[in-house]
């Protein structure tokens, strides 16, 4: 890392990984010794059903730098960044995993690429090493992004990344209960870049994206950035009613010149059935907006904090006595 004195905040959402937070922490601290730089380290235990909460907590009182949230209850990793991202007071904000598969040594190569002028800087991986179903979820999730919030084709939205102080006081303005944070970013500013850096293999464990959070995340990322869906049932209704005036038409003229009409209750069936499901599908994305509208007004909390572990605050201290 560089000579430069500037205050970070590590965001690190924590789900079943008793076994790689020593290890994480440790290389953490290994890694900000041998700079000048100040830091925090935010650990928010996502309601883990392993002995993650414990680990941290004992990490904790032998470790300064590290405040550890546990929350009341899994609100899902978007929601436990949220958490962090209020209780931190870095000058630049860093949001990295818990399972290693992100090292602390390319956190300077993310801070440099801030440098230029950038508000956001992005970590982009020379080679992944997640699994298939994990990568391929990725790539739909980062095309989904490209076409709703009009991200560039190039730029990939790794949960490794970093951004200045003021992007996240916008960012945590967001009170609505389903937030995406690459989403709010991307509401926010377009002077992102990227740099390479490096992506490990999971040591330990088996990672916890299955399809119903890759089905969670894209909800997010369409429902709450986006109304593409509505105009996407809209364009498909319309498509599958010319259809049928066409195909009505057809038929009617075949009659008129005598042709017999066609017969048999599989067509009537399957006609009955793919209007049946275009229905049911367009009924269900409005039902999902007016869903999110509905609890967006209740008021449903992003997060609840049930605890707070922490021994003393380097930044937030430095921060009061300015």
């Amino acid at each position: 890392m560089n000579d430069k004195i500037l205050n970070i905040s590590l965001i690190i959402p924590v789900f079943n990984s008793e076994t790689s937070l020593i290890k994480l922490i440790t290389s953490i601290t290994d890694t900000f010794n041998k700079s000048n730089y100040t830091y925090e380290i935010v650990c928010i235990d996502d309601a883990s059903f392993d002995n993650s909460f414990q680990v941290l907590k004992n990490l904790a009182k032998t470790n300064s730098q590290l405040r550890v949230i546990n929350l009341t209850k899994n609100f899902g990793q978007d929601n436990a960044i949220m958490a962090g991202l209020n209780n931190c007071y870095g000058d630049n904000v860093v949001i990295m995993d818990d399972d290693l598969q992100h090292h602390p040594d390319d956190i300077s190569t993310l801070i440099e690429g801030l440098n230029p002028g950038f508000d956001v800087c992005y970590g982009l991986y020379e080679k992944r090493k997640d699994g298939f179903f994990k990568s391929l979820a990725s790539k739909f999730n980062n095309f989904s992004a490209s076409v709703i919030l009009r991200k560039p084709k190039k730029l990939y939205l790794s949960p490794f990344k970093v951004f200045k102080s003021n992007i996240k006081n916008e960012i945590i303005k967001y009170k609505n209960p389903y937030p995406y944070i690459d989403g709010l970013i991307f509401r926010i500013t377009t002077n992102i870049n990227q740099v390479k850096v490096n992506h490990y293999k999971r040591e330990d464990g088996e990672s916890g994206y299955t399809f119903i959070k890759s089905l969670k995340i894209w909800l997010n990322l369409s429902t709450s950035f986006s109304i593409i869906p509505l105009r996407v049932s809209i364009l498909v209704g319309f498509i599958t009613s010319f259809i049928s005036f066409m195909l009505g038409i057809y038929y009617y003229i075949e009659y008129l010149i005598g042709m017999p009409a066609p017969t048999g209750w599989q067509s009537t069936i399957l006609v009955i059935l793919f209007l049946g499901g275009i229905q049911l599908v367009t009924l269900g994305v409005i039902g999902e907006y007016l869903g999110r509208l509905y609890l967006s007004q209740s008021r449903l909390p992003q997060y609840a904090i049930r605890e707070v572990v922490e021994d003393s605050n380097p930044i937030k201290n430095e921060k009061q006595t300015t």
